[in-house]
């Protein structure tokens, strides 16, 4: 169920959907994106009407479609919702066991949205051409046992975000993260240099980069953090932060 699409360059894929637009003057889809992703495919497609849906309401990863100017025939999502029964009472799963548990069949990132864990239920967003097989190999999250079906309603994700503030020296990626994970500066530059921090879901090895208000930090085995604003400087300047956790 792997692909070789993982080492073509996104910039390079997104020359490919245009070419798809440009030469045979149909509408071109792209796979799950990250924040960053769509935002890179937006900035490199003004000539294009570029339209996004993640199959959630408020959902973070979405596929995107490009028109050709001028392009009046129809166009269409591939995202099917999978949608299981769980009890919670016995045990409480998380985004990671979920994700662990589809990436565990050997699928790509790319063909899988957000997922959505309720009380009772389990909600997740995958391409239509993936959906069969995972509704017939996934019936296992950890030692729960599942059975996905596709659901036609509407759901959508309600973020759960606690806001504080923090004072920090800069906008650096390290340091934002020592000072949102409670590490030392050491230990959050390695992180990032071994690959465990991203950024608008896309993996930062630059300890030195600057991060923008608005942008989400996801810290492996810490949780997930947006940069909401800058509220002001300190007498020696530096910055005071509002930034959320996700909970």
């Amino acid at each position: 169920m792997t692909s070789n699409k993982k080492s073509i360059p996104f910039t390079k894929r997104i020359m490919e959907f245009q070419r798809i637009c440009d030469h045979k003057g149909i509408f071109a889809r792209t796979p799950f994106l990250s924040l960053d992703e769509q935002e890179e495919l937006s900035a490199s497609s003004t000539h294009y009407e570029v339209i996004a849906d993640g199959g959630f309401r408020n959902a973070e990863r979405k596929q995107m479609i490009l028109l050709p100017q001028g392009y009046m025939g129809e166009y269409s999502f591939a995202i099917t919702i999978l949608r299981s029964k769980y009890s919670s009472n016995f045990s409480k799963l998380t985004h990671r066991d979920v994700l662990g548990a589809l990436m565990g069949l050997g699928i790509e990132r790319e063909v899988v949205g957000d997922i959505l864990i309720e009380e009772d239920h389990i909600s997740i967003a995958v391409s239509d051409s993936i959906a069969p097989y995972i509704k017939d190999q996934l019936t296992q999250i950890g030692r729960t046992g599942v059975s996905f079906e596709e659901y036609e309603g509407e759901l959508s994700i309600q973020a759960n975000i606690k806001y504080s503030q923090a004072t920090v020296s800069s906008m650096r990626l390290d340091k934002l993260c020592a000072t949102l994970a409670h590490l030392s500066r050491g230990d959050a530059q390695q992180m990032i240099q071994v690959g465990n921090i991203a950024v608008n879901g896309k993996v930062i090895t630059d300890t030195s980069y600057i991060v923008e208000c608005g942008k989400r930090i996801s810290i492996r085995h810490y949780g997930k953090y947006v940069i909401e604003e800058i509220l002001g400087t300190t007498k020696k300047e530096n910055y005071v932060i509002r930034y959320g956790k996700y909970i």
